[in-house]
């Protein structure tokens, strides 16, 4: 956190999502969501976003426990106590065991890019491993395949840029404003979206 020695611009953010979800510790293989394609936010996401938002409200210094982040954001406290261990291994957020214990963001939240909280929820950005920038896998293709230059590679880069343009500071901002996240979850494209013949635009 920033100033606690604890342990380990606006634009819309957007998630590729890993198919097999397996950075996810309470996810199983079985639950994992290899049916989702990339570029969608799932209820992980908002979650994440909406106790991000919360926990960067508080005072430099101060700790909140899972218990008051739950109430703050009526986020499942059996959901939100796993999301939470997730952003602390993941260097998001800092902890501290014990009574007196909680978490914290682990720096500003204008430092906090959007780009490492969706990497740490959802594991690579990029559609493809053979785009990916941390989770990279060659393809023989590579060289000579068209789409991977001139679609994927580009649309991973404006997706980066975006989330390396935004930072929890602009969560925060939504928050004080009265904006509740939860209204997203009403708006998830599920697969289920197209089975029942809802198919948008963009």
């Amino acid at each position: 956190m920033w100033g606690l020695p604890l342990v380990p611009v606006r634009s819309q953010p957007w998630a590729f999502l890993d198919q097999t979800r397996s950075g996810m510790p309470w996810r199983s293989s079985k639950n994992a969501r290899s049916n989702i394609s990339p570029m969608r936010l799932s209820s992980t996401d908002i979650y994440a976003f909406k106790a991000l938002a919360y926990l960067g409200t508080l005072p430099a210094g101060a700790l909140a426990s899972s218990d008051a982040i739950a109430r703050a954001t009526a986020v499942p406290k059996p959901y939100l106590v796993r999301l939470l261990a997730t952003l602390s291994a993941r260097g998001v957020l800092s902890s501290r065991k014990g009574i007196s214990g909680g978490y914290a963001l682990a720096k500003a939240p204008v430092d906090l890019r959007l780009s490492e909280v969706m990497r740490a929820v959802d594991g690579p950005i990029a559609a493809l491993s053979c785009t990916s920038l941390n989770w990279s896998k060659s393809c023989p293709e590579e060289a000579r395949c068209h789409a991977r230059g001139r679609v994927w590679t580009r649309v991973r880069d404006a997706i980066i840029a975006a989330l390396e343009a935004s930072s929890v500071q602009d969560l925060v901002d939504d928050l004080e404003q009265g904006v509740d996240y939860v209204l997203c979850l009403e708006h998830l494209l599920r697969p289920t979206d197209l089975a029942h013949g809802v198919v948008p635009e963009a």
